[in-house]
């Protein structure tokens, strides 16, 4: 009897396709399956995962960057195009502290304006805002911390965190317009287990399409809010604010800001 070669065998006395055939099969299905390799300790899911992903030096080519997003990484070198406020702030290269000392309903903020550009804050584009911050933990502290404006100095929309009373919130400044005290409006929701006090590294993304904006802090994301509509005229890229109203002194410290605004 000739001998017969394996992959010429048909799978089964039911089934008369030939194993080489059912091989080539099922590597096409495999390479069509959009989750291939992204199981647990798989090579494409461990890429993902990788803190740094080290590519040989001048491999991603400039045609790359698609163009289609403005994007700030502030150092504070200069103050010239800002808005800075109170007399409790000090700012250096990367970041700043902001402090208040018993004075009532104090206020220390810095704004970066973008009303006559295409780059600030609207619900209608896609944005990513991240910053590292250390609340104080003063009585009577609010931090606000967002892309874009905040409902006190009307000027929302924003969209970012709020630190006050030893809490964390996710927020949402919205300008409607309509009659006062309905105007400027603020929503939030409480992200449990994270103390405002030690250093966190918050960002927050919105996703245009989807309405939402998406919450992570030190990387995990926490939670996520639908967007609500308004007139969307955006004011502000983004901004950093303390706001005290008691005898001791509020007080946070911040870094690493970084903003990308769709175009």
């Amino acid at each position: 009897m000739p001998s017969q070669n394996w992959g010429d065998l048909t799978k089964s006395a039911v089934d008369d396709e030939l194993v080489e055939e059912a091989i080539g099969r099922l590597i096409a299905v495999h390479e069509a399956a959009a989750d291939s390799h992204l199981g647990v300790g798989e090579s494409l899911q461990s890429h993902k995962s990788e803190e740094i992903i080290d590519h040989p030096v001048a491999s991603v080519i400039g045609d790359k960057y698609g163009g289609k997003d403005f994007t700030l990484h502030p150092i504070f070198e200069s103050l010239d195009n800002y808005s800075v406020g109170g007399v409790g702030a000090i700012l250096f290269i990367g970041g700043g502290r902001f402090e208040s000392y018993d004075i009532p309903d104090d206020r220390v903020y810095i704004q970066a304006y973008g009303q006559y550009s295409p780059q600030y804050y609207k619900i209608t584009k896609d944005c990513t805002f991240q910053i590292t911050a250390t609340a104080g933990g003063g009585t009577g502290e609010e931090i606000n911390l967002v892309a874009g404006g905040v409902v006190g100095a009307e000027t929302a929309p924003g969209v970012g965190f709020k630190l006050t009373g030893g809490k964390v919130y996710a927020l949402e400044t919205c300008w409607f317009d309509a009659s006062p005290p309905d105007d400027f409006v603020e929503y939030t929701e409480e992200i449990t287990g994270i103390s405002p006090t030690s250093k966190h590294i918050y960002r927050v993304q919105v996703v245009a399409s989807e309405g939402k904006a998406y919450f992570y802090i030190d990387g995990v994301l926490k939670t996520n809010l639908t967007l609500h509509t308004s007139d969307d005229t955006g004011i502000m890229l983004f901004t950093i604010e303390l706001l005290h109203s008691a005898s001791d002194t509020g007080s946070v410290t911040f870094g690493e800001v970084y903003l990308s605004i769709e175009i």
